[in-house]
């Protein structure tokens, strides 16, 4: 006769759930809107459901532009941040000791798709991506444009002898 522990292996293993990595399902995207004088002014906060960790550039080129204009002004994406929590379950003791959130914010210079790294299920809320908006300014061009006016100069042909 075997003993049946199959019930205790499923209690313990439920208490640390939280802590396996997944793939990441849902976004927090944050619209920063700054002025002309460079003074952050208004924030934007919206929430995404992604596939399989990937924000496709096509909804991407949506999102920018559905969010460019704020109080009739329009503004220019300035940046694109992803904020991604790639900590592995063995190293949580230490990065909460350490409060070094900036390790995980990552600089996005094209606008393609965007992968966020498997996260652990507990910080799943936490990723993000921070698109920075400026006002536009407009041309500040001094230059004077010259434009030559003058009689139409026909090339003369030389006649051979």
């Amino acid at each position: 006769m075997e003993l049946d522990c199959g019930w205790t292996q499923d209690k313990t293993e439920q208490a640390f759930d939280d802590f396996y990595k997944e793939p990441v399902q849902n976004l927090q995207i944050y619209y920063y809107y700054v002025n002309k004088e460079k003074d952050l002014f208004h924030i934007k906060k919206d929430s995404l459901i992604i596939n399989n960790g990937v924000l496709e550039k096509d909804h991407l080129i949506y999102l920018i532009g559905k969010n460019r204009n704020y109080n009739n002004s329009n503004f220019q994406p300035l940046s694109l941040l992803k904020y991604n929590i790639t900590i592995n379950p063995e190293d949580i003791n230490y990065f909460l000791k350490d409060n070094d959130f900036n390790q995980f914010l990552s600089v996005e210079k094209n606008i393609n798709s965007i992968k966020w790294q498997d996260t652990i299920t507990l910080f799943q809320d936490l990723n993000a991506l921070i698109i920075i908006y400026s006002e536009r300014t407009s041309s500040q061009n001094k230059t004077k444009k010259i434009y030559i006016r003058g009689k139409k100069r026909k090339t003369k042909r030389l006649k051979y002898f």
